[in-house]
C-alpha cells in the first residue's frame, strides 16, 4: 500500500510550493476514516484512494487533496447521516463498509 512519504516526495518534486502539512492531514484523515473497511478483495479500502493520490501527486495540476472538496465535508456528512439513522453508504464497487462478503 502507498505510504505518505512516497506521495509527499512526488508532490514536492512536481509542485515544491504545495502545503505538505495539508497533504499529511488529508492522508491521516483518509487512513483514519477507512481503517476498518476492506475491499471485496480483502485489501484495506484506503488502498484505492491512496493509489489515486499517488498517481495525481506527480502531476502539475491542482494538488491531489484539492481534486474535490469531499475530504473536509466527509465528517459532517457522516455525522448528519448517523443522526438521521441512515449510516454511511459504501463508496464504489469495492467498498463494503468494513464487512467481508
Amino acid at each position: 500500500m502507498v505510504q505518505f512519504d512516497e506521495i509527499a516526495r512526488k508532490v514536492q518534486a512536481a509542485r515544491p510550493s504545495d502545503d505538505i502539512a495539508l497533504l499529511r492531514k488529508a492522508y491521516e484523515f483518509t487512513a483514519d476514516e477507512h481503517k476498518s473497511q476492506t475491499r471485496l478483495s480483502g485489501e484495506p479500502f484506503v488502498s484505492h484512494p491512496l493509489e489515486v493520490a499517488n498517481v495525481l501527486a506527480g502531476t502539475k495540476g491542482p494538488p491531489p487533496w484539492a481534486q474535490n472538496d469531499k475530504a473536509d465535508k466527509a465528517e459532517a456528512v457522516a455525522k448528519d447521516a448517523e443522526s438521521h439513522g441512515r449510516g454511511v453508504p459504501a463508496h464504489g464497487n469495492g467498498g463494503n463498509n468494513g464487512k467481508k462478503p
